[in-house]
């Protein structure tokens, strides 16, 4: 059977639930709680980079370790947890002219799941081909224009999402990146909660066209590696510690942590029909 998987950066449980998102819901949904194991060495909330490369690898973080979309090569990433405790570190690699470049398959041994299913289509997956020119933002300066070309960003990977169902692309496994809610999830959830929602609006919309082009019988999954929850000063947002998931079949099967998705995911490409299971 044909598995595509929705990963939506930061989407909410508890937003999901408070707006009845019928789309983002599917048939069945949940949350799973994230331990300390997800939070980078340098922080105390689940980070992308961790809890994706741990559902496309089903390896939990300690022994991936893997926790940047970025690297600067093996020697220098050692380097820099070595002085985590300097700050301005790029500013003065940039000095040097080391700049990083975007960690891809070709920098871990270990298989992921694009590796164990034939034909595999991923766009924009974190730690496997995310390209990272904009990844990180400068939270000083956000203006309409920083929120047109977050915006912008969204839309470009959605028409490759359409691309994709279109059969422009032959895959078994096709897994797509949106992180909107996690940018406008930091900037909006206090102040303008209106503008969060709106989002949430867009990303059930896409739900539901995906639901409507994907082949009869496919599996959709949406996920997400964390929600959203505001921050202590007031303004921002923040990472909360659960991540949310939504099936479109009927299954007793509910994932207790990140890394369970792997081998089901595989099981479910490996069906020759879905009899077992009744999709919506």
């Amino acid at each position: 059977m044909k598995v595509f998987i929705l990963a939506l950066d930061a989407l909410e449980y508890y937003f999901v639930e408070k707006w009845d998102l019928k789309y983002l819901k599917q048939k069945v949904y949940g949350r799973i709680e994230l331990g300390e194991r997800y939070n980078p060495s340098w922080g105390d909330e689940p980070y992308t980079p961790i809890v994706f490369h741990s559902f496309i690898s089903g390896l939990p973080p300690e022994k991936h370790k893997i926790e940047s979309v970025a690297t600067y090569g093996r020697t220098l990433d050692f380097l820099r947890k070595l002085i985590k405790f300097i700050p301005n570190k790029r500013k003065i690699a940039r000095i040097f002219g080391i700049t990083p470049k975007a960690l891809t398959r070709e920098h871990y041994e270990h298989k992921t799941i694009f590796d164990e299913v034939s034909p595999s289509l991923a766009i924009d997956v974190p730690t496997y081909n995310l390209e990272i020119k904009d990844w990180r933002m400068d939270w000083k300066a956000i203006n309409k224009q920083t929120i047109n070309t977050i915006w912008a960003a969204y839309q470009r990977r959605k028409k490759r999402i359409f691309d994709a169902l279109k059969n422009k692309h032959k895959w078994k496994l096709c897994m797509a990146y949106i992180r909107i809610a996690d940018l406008l999830g930091h900037i909006y959830i206090t102040k303008k909660t209106l503008k969060l929602m709106n989002c949430y609006l867009e990303l059930n919309s896409l739900a539901g066209n995906i639901q409507k082009l994907l082949p009869k019988n496919s599996i959709l999954l949406i996920m997400s590696d964390h929600g959203m929850e505001p921050s202590a000063d007031g303004v921002t947002g923040r990472h909360s510690k659960h991540a949310f998931w939504s099936l479109n079949i009927d299954t007793d099967w509910r994932p207790k942590d990140i890394t369970d998705f792997y081998p089901k995911i595989i099981e479910w490409t490996k069906a020759e029909t879905t009899k077992q299971f009744q999709v919506k």
